[in-house]
Parts: structure tokens; sequence; C-alpha cells
């Protein structure tokens, strides 16, 4: 489950809108000194991997850390860790521990179970590999997960920035990998993608904004087989002459699966019935907003639970990379 930096005001604004209240902002001390991070709400809580792993009451107040779990990957171009919480109430967490953007980091995954202990610290699950630090892990059935990262597909030409996805099924500490694409057609490196699980299905978008502009969609059933499934069900949800890119990927209840992606300065979005027909695309949604070095827009989803088939947008920063030092 990825997150990027939002501003919270215009979050409170929209979720006033929809419940009829007026939006209420209080002003809190900086929780953490991470840069990046990931963040999900389960059981009442706040759970959050930023600098070090978090918990948090509803009201922001902290009442657990673990600073054993230490995500190095917190500079001003990288992207964040990894966490979700699955419905069995496990909390599974992929961090970057030492190393850097271009030469790749080493990637650790741990697992804190109902009670509170952790059955998995910091377990070795990815060596330094070339721009390996977009990572993203989704809970399975029975305590399990699968997780994914980045990885430049290795060329000769120094300027070459194509990649892939590689994906691994996660059980305690057993580590088994699925491979990946198998092509360097639905990745470009220094971009983002989301994963989501609904029901026995992945669902994945990824971004390769140079020089086409080309947001995917794709799902397959979970499995070790699957990396190839997704590459051969991938649809283009967009493309054009000029950067496209970082989308972001959301589910609701009833397995809609909404998309948002960036072209210069905007925002426009798609919704898949049911994950499948593609009935709403090219909505643009968010305009004139600040560019950053790839001149495209960046946004959130969150799939509502409050009825089928609603998706709410938060406009957010111009760049993850650029938000503030402190979470």
């Amino acid at each position: 489950m990825k997150r990027v930096s939002y501003s919270l005001i215009i979050a409170l604004f929209f979720v006033g809108q929809i419940v009829g209240q007026a939006p209420t902002v209080t002003s809190k001390a900086w929780i953490t000194i991470g840069r990046n991070f990931d963040v999900d709400i389960a059981n009442g809580k706040i759970y959050l991997i930023s600098n070090n792993y978090y918990e948090l009451d509803l009201d922001g107040n902290i009442s657990y850390t673990n600073t054993n779990i230490d995500d190095t990957g917190q500079g001003t171009f990288d992207f964040g860790p990894a966490l979700e919480v699955g419905p069995d109430g496990i909390v599974h967490v992929i961090n970057r521990d030492g190393g850097s953007g271009s030469a790749g980091f080493t990637l650790k995954y741990s697992k804190r179970e109902t009670d509170g202990t952790w059955s998995v610290e910091n377990n070795l699950v990815g060596t330094a590999q070339a721009r390996n630090y977009v990572v993203d892990v989704v809970a399975l059935d029975g305590g399990e997960a699968v997780y994914a990262h980045t990885k430049l597909t290795p060329n000769a030409d120094p300027d070459y920035v194509w990649g892939s996805i590689y994906f691994y099924k996660l059980n305690g500490s057993n580590v088994d990998s699925w491979g990946d694409f198998g092509s360097s057609n639905y990745y470009r490196v220094d971009a983002d993608f989301r994963m989501e699980r609904y029901g026995s299905k992945l669902h994945v978008a990824t971004g390769k904004p140079d020089a086409w502009g080309y947001i995917y969609y794709m799902n397959a059933d979970i499995g070790s087989s699957m990396p190839a499934n997704l590459a051969s069900s991938a649809s283009v949800v967009q493309q054009g002459s000029g950067r496209k890119g970082m989308p972001d990927l959301r589910i609701d209840k009833t397995g809609n699966v909404f998309i948002s992606q960036g072209d210069t300065y905007v925002v426009d979005f798609e919704r898949y019935y049911g994950g499948g027909t593609h009935e709403i695309t090219n909505k643009q949604v968010l305009n004139s907003l600040g560019g950053w070095h790839l001149d495209l827009g960046l946004s959130a989803l969150a799939a509502s639970g409050l009825s089928a088939g609603f998706g709410l947008l938060l406009k957010v920063r111009a760049s993850r990379a650029l938000s503030s030092s402190k979470t």
C-alpha cells in the first residue's frame, strides 16, 4: 500500500463535503522526522512506517515505536517504504536499510502479529540492485504477503531508464521469488507503481512516463505465474506525446477499480467496473497544478465504503519527493 504526502486541509475539505460537516483542523506537533512514508488505518489505530515503525491512536498520539526497523530511503528524491495491515490484523512492513537510489537498497521485511510480537523482524528479502527503491506490499490470507520492488534492466547505455517490477511471496522468513514481467515494456525507473489485492486477484498500475506517456493497468490471479499473467493482461490506460505517469490505484468494496494519473500539470481519472469494463476514461479532475522535473501532476485516491463505485480524490503537493522533511 502506498501513500504520498498530501495536504490535510484539502483532505478534510473533501471529507467535510461528503459528510456534510465543516472541516476541523487541529494543529499537531511533528510525528516523525521521516520524509517518505506509508500508512494504514485498522483496528482503531494508525500504523506508520517512516524513518522507523510507529503506531498511533486516532488523535495522532504515538503509542508504540520500533526503532529497530529503520528505513534509510529518506532522501529528497526517494520514494516511500511500504506497509499494509491485513484483514487478520497482521502488519507487514518493507523497509530500505542501507544503500542508495542509484546503486540500490538492501530490502528487509518485518511482520507484527496481532498479539504485538514480531514474528519476523528485519529479515533480508532483497539485496541492493540498481533502482530497486520503489517497493510495495499487500497482505494475503494466513499471515502471508506479496511484496514487489522495481529494478533497472541491465544495459550498457548509461542513459538507459527502462526496468521491470519483481514479485515475491513472503511466508514468515521464507521468500519465494515469482520473477518479473519478463519485459521492460511496462515500467520506467524513477516512476511509481501501485498494487492492491481484491479477492484472489492482484491489481497493478504502472507508469512509463518517458517519452510516450503510457500508464498500464493489469490484473491476474495471485500465484507463481502471476507476473507473466499481469504483463499479458496489460492494457493502456492513457498514452500521449508528453510525459504522463505516477499512477495511484484503489479498489472499493464491490471490486470497482479507480486509477488516477498525472498528465503535465493536471490529474486524470479512470474507473473500471468490477475490474473489467473501462467505463470512465481520461476524465480530467484537477488542473493548474505545480510542475516538477517530470512535468506531471500527482494525486492520491481513497476508495470509499460509503457507497459502491465512489472514489475520493485528494489533491497533493507537486511531488512526494518535495514533501516536508517531517511527516
